[in-house]
């Protein structure tokens, strides 16, 4: 299956890192990036399918970034949310 991006249909990707993990949404299915993500051992990556996002232990952020970078064509945004403690 061939993929075809051009800069005019390059998505946005946000990468938002919050309790230990690292979440990139998937604004469409990109067969190349899923088969990259499985770099990452199972227990610290997971999908949430009804939010389309894959999720990895912080310290994969690094494969993340290199994914997006590489299939999406595109520089993520990395955007470290605070938790909101409750008082």
């Amino acid at each position: 299956m061939a993929h075809i991006i051009s800069s005019i249909g390059t998505p946005d990707i946000t990468i938002t890192v919050q309790g230990g993990w690292a979440a990139c949404p998937m604004p469409y299915y990109h067969e190349l990036f899923h088969d990259g993500i499985l770099e990452v051992p199972k227990q610290d990556r997971r999908w949430n399918g009804s939010t389309k996002t894959w999720s990895v232990k912080e310290a994969h952020l690094d494969t993340l970034v290199r994914l997006a970078c590489d299939h999406y064509h595109t520089e993520p945004t990395v955007v470290r949310a605070r938790l909101e403690v409750a008082a």
